[in-house]
């Protein structure tokens, strides 16, 4: 199994990729910009695409806060490459976020009687329902 560290990415772009792939609704672009419009904010698809491009790796400080207040991060998820287990913390907690909310907390009781192995396997099988999942989802625009 990888490291969570490579699934969270080492740029900009590859964090807010990664919430966006993480995010329960999966949002689109323009889904993205107009949820930052609606809290006060400002950001054009066209930024938003370059950013996760890789084209866009150096933010505004006000780009980097409107995207982590609208994904409901710290600021510093997106920002700080220095702390890891900082970012690995974060995801962690999004993560026990958005499990509370699809109403699974069963689940995350019953794994902490897990093996290591078991989780190993739940892991697997989680990834590729995740990705049998995107394959038939219906294509949105990006």
């Amino acid at each position: 199994m990888t490291g969570r560290n490579d699934d969270i990415g080492a740029t900009f772009g590859d964090r807010v990729n990664y919430l966006i792939r993480t995010h329960p609704d999966r949002p689109t672009d323009a889904e993205i910009c107009k949820g930052i419009e609606q809290q006060g904010g400002h950001l054009s698809a066209t930024q938003l695409g370059k950013i996760r491009k890789g084209m866009g790796n150096n933010p505004t400080l006000a780009t980097a806060h409107q995207l982590a207040a609208y994904f409901g991060v710290e600021q510093s998820f997106l920002t700080d490459f220095s702390n890891p287990e900082a970012a690995v913390r974060t995801v962690d907690e999004r993560a026990l976020q958005i499990l509370q909310r699809a109403g699974v907390k069963d689940v995350l009781f019953r794994m902490g009687s897990m093996s290591p192995a078991a989780l190993d396997v739940l892991s697997t099988v989680s990834k590729q329902l995740v990705e049998l999942n995107q394959e038939h989802a219906p294509k949105t625009e990006k």
